[in-house]
């Protein structure tokens, strides 16, 4: 982890110690009617599966991560706020945004080309219900509905064209163009389940422990191509296929 992200997770750890420093014991479960402010799925491990369909042919992927950034924007990290009913009832959502850039650079160059470029947006809405094991630790079990949108960029590549002049029989000069890359865009939704093991470390604090899974229900797909004409042609493949993602993952809030 960066010390950006290093040094923004010690502020907001800080801040819920803070918070949550009252006279009242570690143990005490806080009351009805709160609101909970938390980082999930920051570290821990997950699994992936794919399969896309469509008129040309298909494609599986498959993957497994442990923490670290990752290509699956299911699993991303994300913020979530909760609040919690007298009646231990439970709702909230959850927003998440992550981006990944992959360059290639020569060692006979200081250049380095851009190669590939995601970026994803996840937000959700979920209910459930606390269940209190005792003084210390809650049971969460959350299900919802989280919505996705990313696009995927590719690397621009250069055209050349050249012309014939009939009277002296010879051809012009090349004369080349940056195009853009292809990007394609896709917009989803997922059907997400979790069960979240919550421990008070102060009336204040908490560390979360979850099993996550979702289930992607639907999805639609665009693709950009630019032409050397400065003309995009944009296309909407028809597709089917299952995408799902597992997760168990770790987080910490506070209550504010």
């Amino acid at each position: 982890m960066g010390s950006h992200s290093t040094g923004v997770l010690g502020a907001f750890v800080a801040a819920a110690i803070v918070a949550g420093a009252s006279p009242a014991s570690a143990q005490d479960a806080p009351a009805g009617g709160q609101m909970a402010l938390s980082l999930e799925r920051v570290a821990g491990f997950g699994f992936t599966y794919g399969r896309v369909d469509e008129a040309r042919g298909g494609v599986n992927f498959m993957g497994f991560n442990v923490a670290g950034p990752q290509l699956n924007p299911l699993g991303a990290p994300r913020v979530g706020f909760d609040y919690t009913t007298p009646g231990n009832v439970v709702l909230g959502g959850s927003l998440g945004f992550s981006t990944n850039s992959l360059s290639i650079h020569s060692e006979s160059s200081t250049e380095t080309v851009p190669s590939l470029s995601l970026w994803t947006l996840v937000a959700g809405v979920r209910a459930g219900y606390r269940v209190r094991l005792g003084r210390v630790v809650d049971i969460i079990p959350r299900a919802g509905v989280t919505f996705f949108t990313g696009t995927l960029t590719f690397p621009s590549n250069r055209s050349c064209s050249s012309g014939f002049d009939p009277v002296t029989g010879m051809f012009s000069p090349p004369v080349c163009a940056e195009v853009p890359g292809t990007s394609g865009t896709v917009f989803g939704g997922t059907f997400s389940v979790d069960a979240v093991g919550r421990v008070r470390l102060t009336p204040g604090f908490f560390l979360d422990l979850g099993l996550a899974y979702d289930h992607v229900m639907f999805a639609t797909f665009s693709v950009d191509e630019p032409r050397a004409s400065g003309a995009v042609r944009t296309t909407e493949p028809a597709t089917s296929g299952t995408y799902l993602n597992l997760q168990v993952w770790a987080g910490l809030g506070g209550y504010l």
